[in-house]
Formats: structure tokens, sequence, C-alpha cells
């Protein structure tokens, strides 16, 4: 497991091809999207009785909060995004769209942070996770990157950063406003 620097990096790492898409607005919507989810696996921390790298690290439990989630969070989006979605694409976007949109996201980030535990998982004692359970109950571990090791986290996150900065930098679609006749 790294810290959270770590899993907000990957998040927004996993995120980048939003920008190949769509503009700025939704671009940035969808990116926030897939934050929401990034940390959701280690509720297990803080859950009574729960085992870290258990239940909550599998795929099933993040498609279940994705799909939950998205069910929650499209209907209260659904109006700016909408109106970014007009602005951008010339339509309104259905309600399965919608919902399509904000679950993907949250699906992104929540996977994304069982690839990155995935990536650390044997060290600082922690155990390996078995993220395709009931499925495959096979522990799945690369122990690629050591625990807390700000060198990794926080160069994964200046790293997506920067990505995601010269990609807002010269996405301009949404800045140019038609012109007057």
């Amino acid at each position: 497991m790294v810290d959270v620097l770590g899993h907000v990096a990957m998040g927004l790492l996993w995120a980048v091809p939003a920008w190949a898409f769509s503009g700025r607005r939704l671009s940035l919507a969808f990116v926030g999207t897939v934050l929401l989810t990034v940390m959701v696996p280690d509720i297990d921390l803080y859950l009574p009785g729960v085992v870290h790298h258990g239940l909550t690290h599998t795929v099933l439990f993040v498609a279940i909060v994705a799909l939950l989630g998205g069910a929650v969070l499209a209907p209260l989006a659904g109006p700016t995004l909408r109106r970014w979605w007009r602005r951008r694409e010339g339509g309104v976007p259905s309600s399965t769209t919608l919902y399509l949109f904000v679950a993907g996201g949250l699906l992104l980030g929540g996977l994304s942070h069982l690839f990155i535990d995935m990536l650390s998982a044997g060290s600082g004692g922690n155990p390996p996770l078995e993220p395709l359970w009931p499925f495959v109950v096979r522990s799945i571990s690369i122990d690629f990157i050591y625990y807390s090791a700000f060198v990794w986290n926080g160069g994964l996150l200046a790293a997506a950063l920067a990505i995601h900065l010269v990609l807002y930098a010269f996405d301009t679609a949404d800045t140019e406003r038609p012109k007057r006749t």
C-alpha cells in the first residue's frame, strides 16, 4: 500500500486519457470523479473486524461502489454536466450516458487504487491483495514500490499533475468563444 499521495497520483495518471475525448470542463469533471474513489478501498482501515486488503480491495467491491455511486451522483451532477456537454458536443447526453460517465470515473478511481496497492503490497507489512475475489482466489503482488516512499509517491504525483497541467494548457476547445457578427 502506498500513501495518499501515491493513490491520488495513480488516479490522476489513469484519468489522463479523458483529455483525448472531451474539452476542459468535461475532462476536469471526469478527473474529479476519478479522484472521489481513489481512497475508497482503504475504508477497511476504519471498519472494525475488517481485514486490510480484504473485501474492500476487490474489483467486485469497487464495481459495486461505482454502480451505486453513479446512481447517486449522476442525477446530482446532471444539470451541470448537461450544460457543459451541450456547449462542448452540441447535444444533450442521455441519463444513461451521464450515468456511465460518472460510474466510469468512480470505477477507474477505485481500480487505480487496487493497481498501485498491488505494486506495493508486500512491503511495510501489508498483505498482498486478492483483487479478483471471489472469482479467482489468488494473491497478486508485484512489490515494486516501497510503502510510503516519498520519492515514489511524491514523484508520481508531481508527474501526474504536470501531465494534467500541460493537457489543460493546450486544450483550448472550451475557451474559444463564438465570434459575433
